[in-house]
């Protein structure tokens, strides 16, 4: 994916800056107006929904009063006190206080019928209805009972009882109910605190539903809602039918009302999948909350005429700014691209200057000619440094200490000729391996790494210079400030593991160091050089990463030589013995001793091992029946070319497993065994499509290649074709049983090349599959 970059020519960067000016201008002006003119639509509506809500309030307040009031006055009405308790009320008395209290109701509009109870007659007097006076058991409005008798233990205070009854049509009562509100008042005077008389108020639920529905009418909202619930959060009354609006108490947005301390407010929330404003108001006296709802879509519905009307404005607005723009641009820029044109046909730098960017292009022009030059002049002086340093290195004789001193100066090299030096070799590791990863360019650069790196851990010393040898030395000169050699080597000794710790983390190579003790005469840098390249040879016994100095090194003996004569020649009785743990052993003793060796010691120790090893070997596969397929010569090169004793025993180690193996195989008769092994297992898995020499010899736990050799030696066939030739058979045997597609027996015995397979079957069997078919065993 092409990453996108910035204009380059001066008049396309000023016609942009123009551009994204005016759409920053167009578009800052024209969010804030829209914002402005959302905030001002919101809080209107918020407003007109905190004023129904308290028009509402007021309603549901007024209603309350005037049915506490008319409670009261029939509670204390002489008459009605008498309906309530007394113990005899003649007919005609029922039917004038029914009269009258149907006045009552009458007068009131709001008021939908009362009922007076009388706890000693258990009877019900009602305005509603046939029958003046009914027992309490037959009573219509069961609803009422139940209350009656759930009030017996609750407050004294009047409070409004959401609830139905049944509808009451011309003093008929129906089926159909009716939504009220109802109050009662009552008194206990009983022993068991019981009522013995009140008096009911049911309070048309319709005023105050014909109270919302005229104000939302009058706010011209058809997708609003406006509900009332109680203390509980169950809905009291809503704008819409009950069961609807029963369904919103299923919404999170009542509990977050009923939690709030305030007596007014308005928050967003999703109600049925829709963006809601809801407004909410407290009544004090009902403990009610008053909730309008308000579609979102409703609210911005005028802003969408301005927001389009806005967008094409501002777009004439921008079409006009960038035409200016245009022009304006072009005017300017003019001169610039002239001599822009002049500076590329002199420097041949086209491309540079569209990909630079015109001005930058100019400007830096002259910067980058004097830059070049003179990083030019620091490289060639360091390339010359390094060079007449590598010289010096690898002179073959002795220079004189004027030329040294001369050339130390004309090349700014910050040893000094007449102070005591001392040198520092670096080898990088598994260096054969590193050529064939990186290519030439890379290698110099990891080389650049290690050396910057090395300048800076050491940097307490001043007077140090760091040469690349070009290769998988580098070499570290400085004037050491150590009193005493041995100060000084453990000092460097901590500052090249920083240095080796470092080259591992960050460019993933090993360091292994030797450290060279003080000389005098720096004409004997050579000498030097040479002698620590054979002291770092010695990381064949220290191993990787290793940092070396000469107290490290051996004494020159050779008392051990008999000794390990006869630790090759255990070796070589323990392995030709079978005992190939023993002869592991016996070699990590082998291999202590010549540690104790010089360098080139023990490289002919490990040769002439070799050499008795493999005149033993011979030996042994002269005079017997076994063959171990061992390249002594390939075997000799690769320890030759092992950088370790680690590496070096690794390579011994799967020497002795093959010569063990060879031994086993012959001497115990395992070798059929193997045979007999991998023939069974072909016979049991030659349905699995996957069989092969590679899945054979994994699970045998034998090489792949080795097994191929005795399994073709002992059968006179491959592996491959061995397991072809049992599923030609297995093929034959399904032909002769069944008349099923050859596709499914070949799928069957784990046939997956069909083309390799008809043609390994015609050669095997002189004819194709479907004439031997028709030939052999008369299908079709």
């Amino acid at each position: 994916m092409k990453r996108w970059s910035l204009p380059r020519t001066y008049f396309t960067r000023m016609l942009l800056s123009f551009t994204l000016v005016l759409v920053f201008i167009i578009s800052t002006v024209s969010t804030a107006i829209y914002v402005y003119v959302e905030k001002v639509v919101t809080q209107t509506v918020e407003n007109m929904s905190q004023k129904t809500l308290s028009q509402i309030s007021y309603s549901a307040n007024y209603m309350h009063d005037s049915a506490r009031n008319t409670a009261y006055t029939l509670f204390n009405d002489a008459k009605v006190i008498q309906y309530m308790y007394q113990e005899q009320i003649d007919y005609s008395d029922m039917v004038q206080g029914v009269s009258q209290l149907r006045t009552w109701s009458d007068t009131n509009s709001f008021i939908y019928s009362i009922y007076v109870y009388n706890e000693k007659l258990n009877v019900y007097l009602s305005t509603v209805g046939m029958d003046v006076a009914m027992p309490s058991d037959q009573f219509f409005d069961t609803g009422i009972r139940e209350l009656m008798k759930q009030r017996a233990l609750e407050s004294r205070s009047l409070m409004p009882i959401p609830r139905s009854t049944k509808l009451s049509i011309n003093g008929v009562i129906q089926e159909n109910v009716v939504d009220v509100f109802t109050y009662i008042i009552y008194d206990l005077q009983s022993v068991d605190n019981e009522i013995q008389g009140a008096v009911v108020l049911n309070i048309k639920a319709e005023y105050l539903q014909n109270i919302i529905k005229s104000l939302l009418s009058k706010k011209k909202t058809d997708q609003g809602r406006l509900i009332i619930v109680d203390e509980k959060g169950e809905i009291v009354i809503g704008s819409d039918d009950q069961a609807k609006g029963a369904s919103l108490a299923e919404n999170g947005f009542i509990d977050k009302v009923l939690q709030s301390d305030s007596e007014s407010g308005n928050f967003k929330a999703q109600v049925e999948g829709q963006d809601m404003r809801i407004t909410y108001a407290k009544s004090d006296q009902l403990g009610w909350r008053f909730i309008e709802l308000v579609p979102y879509q409703q609210i911005y519905a005028p802003l969408y005429k301005i927001k389009w009307t806005t967008i094409l404005v501002c777009s004439i607005m921008l079409v006009l700014g960038i035409l200016s723009a245009f022009l304006v641009s072009r005017q300017v820029s003019s001169p610039i691209r002239q001599l822009v044109g002049r500076v590329t046909h002199l420097t041949k730098s086209g491309e540079q200057a569209r990909d630079r960017g015109e001005l930058v292009f100019l400007s830096e022009s002259f910067a980058e000619t004097f830059h070049q030059n003179k990083y030019l002049d620091l490289e060639v002086k360091r390339h010359r440094k390094s060079e007449m340093l590598r010289n010096y290195l690898m002179y073959n004789g002795q220079p004189s200490l004027n030329s040294v001193s001369l050339s130390f100066l004309d090349y700014e090299v910050k040893l000094t000729t007449d102070e005591i030096y001392a040198m520092i070799l670096l080898r990088i590791d598994h260096y054969s391996e590193l050529i064939q990863t990186y290519s030439r360019g890379d290698q110099s650069l990891l080389r650049y790494g290690i050396h910057n790196t090395a300048v800076e851990i050491m940097a307490s010393y001043e007077k140090l210079e760091v040469v690349d040898m070009e290769g998988e030395y580098l070499v570290i000169l400085l004037n050491p400030t150590e009193a005493s050699e041995e100060h000084y080597i453990d000092r460097v000794a901590s500052l090249l593991k920083q240095l080796q710790s470092w080259s591992a983390q960050n460019l993933k190579l090993s360091i292994t160091a030797a450290i060279g003790g003080y000389r005098d005469h720096i004409t004997e840098i050579n000498e030097e050089f040479l002698e620590l390249q054979e002291l770092i040879k010695y990381r064949f016994v220290y191993g990787y990463q290793s940092v070396i100095n000469k107290s490290m090194l051996p004494n020159c003996n050779s008392q051990f030589e008999a000794s390990t004569q006869a630790l090759e020649d255990k070796i070589i009785a323990e392995l030709t013995g079978g005992n190939l743990n023993l002869a592991i052993q016996s070699y990590d003793e082998l291999i202590l001793m010549l540690k104790q060796m010089t360098y080139n010691q023990i490289i002919s120790a490990l040769i002439h091992f070799i050499y008795v090893l493999n005149n033993r070997i011979m030996t042994l596969q002269n005079n017997s029946p076994a063959k171990f397929d061992v390249d002594f010569q390939y075997f000799t090169r690769e320890i030759i070319n092992a950088e370790t004793l680690d590496e070096v025993k690794n390579r011994f180690v799967l020497l002795f497993k093959q010569i063990d193996l060879g031994i086993e195989l012959k001497s115990t008769g395992r070798g059929q065994l193997v045979i007999n092994s991998v023939i069974q297992i072909i016979e049991n898995r030659y349905r699995d499509p996957n069989l092969s020499l590679n899945v054979i010899a994994e699970e045998i736990k034998l090489s792949r290649v080795y097994l191929g050799k005795i399994f073709r030696d002992a059968t006179g066939q491959s592996v491959a074709d061995y397991i072809n030739e049992v599923r030609i058979q297995q093929v034959i045997k399904q032909l002769e049983h069944s008349d099923s597609p050859l596709t499914e027996i070949m799928d069957k015995v784990g046939i997956e090349n069909k083309s390799y397979f008809y043609t390994k079957f015609k050669n095997r069997m002189g004819v194709s599959v479907s004439e031997y078919r028709k030939r052999h065993l008369g299908q079709k």
